[in-house]
């Protein structure tokens, strides 16, 4: 019997360490659960904060790069213009090339720097920087578009100094025969002085943004609407020369002398100027 109890005894302690063991180990299992739980939860939330952020990157990526090729492809625009210019000197033709290919060499360079970058601050700083250090809408496209309109101006003066000339032949001839040429006259004084000033002005603001370049700028930027309010001028100039033109053409056309007239009269060239 005794030993019975004691058998008993024993088998009950062996109960209540092996009930108390269990308790004992699961705390333990899920306390590890949960920190696990909580690592996953983190990487997750890190890889979710890595592709947002590659996405930003991404499309920053993707707005430099149609922005830069952009302004490259207008750049490449005005070299093919300036080579075009009559009137410039070929050392200003060649300055201001080398102006706009430093401008295209610097884009480049900044397009690979941000095709290797992914980091989105320096990306944006990167990105908003095409429009604030490189000016390429701000002042080479207006710059050369005002010499090209000056040039265009230029060219026209030349063509109204040749009519010009013409029809101070055919007034003289009109005087000669006993014609009154006086209104003719007047109307010739005042073509000639137009022409003189859209000439001028025209040379004016061609000098005047020749010098411009990127690093003056927005300083420089009075000089380029200074320059374009001289286009502007110089434009309705030749329209107030083409008019004078124009009314003498008429008046000396109804003249006995116009059918054997010596000097031949042709239109008042058309005026229009691009900028």
């Amino acid at each position: 019997m005794q030993r019975l109890l004691q058998s008993l005894g024993i088998a009950s302690i062996a109960s209540l360490c092996v009930v108390g063991s269990a308790f004992a180990q699961s705390p333990s299992v899920s306390q590890g659960e949960s920190s696990g739980a909580m690592i996953r939860a983190r990487e997750q939330a890190k890889q979710m904060k890595q592709d947002a952020s590659a996405k930003i990157a991404g499309t920053l990526q993707e707005r430099a790069g149609y922005e830069i090729t952009r302004r490259i492809t207008s750049l490449e625009t005005l070299i093919e213009r300036i080579n075009g210019f009559r009137l410039l000197t070929a050392a200003q033709k060649s300055e201001l090339i080398a102006q706009i290919q430093t401008e295209i060499d610097a884009l480049k360079a900044l397009q690979s720097k941000i095709e290797a970058n992914a980091d989105t601050a320096t990306l944006r700083e990167d990105v908003k920087s095409i429009v604030t250090s490189y000016r390429i809408y701000a002042l080479f496209m207006p710059k050369i578009a005002i010499i090209g309109a000056g040039e265009r101006i230029m060219t026209l003066t030349d063509e109204m100094s040749v009519l010009a000339d013409k029809l101070e032949a055919r007034i003289a001839e009109a005087e000669a025969a006993g014609q009154d040429v006086t209104v003719w006259e007047t109307h010739l004084d005042t073509m000639n002085a137009n022409i003189t000033d859209a000439e001028t002005k025209a040379q004016a603001a061609i000098d005047a943004v020749l010098p411009l370049n990127p690093e003056g700028y927005p300083d420089n930027k009075k000089t380029l609407q200074e320059a374009r309010l001289l286009i502007q001028q110089a434009h309705q100039s030749l329209v107030t020369a083409a008019a004078s033109a124009k009314t003498i053409t008429q008046a000396l056309e109804k003249t006995p002398q116009a059918a054997g007239a010596t000097t031949s009269l042709t239109s008042s060239p058309t005026v229009e100027v691009q900028q």
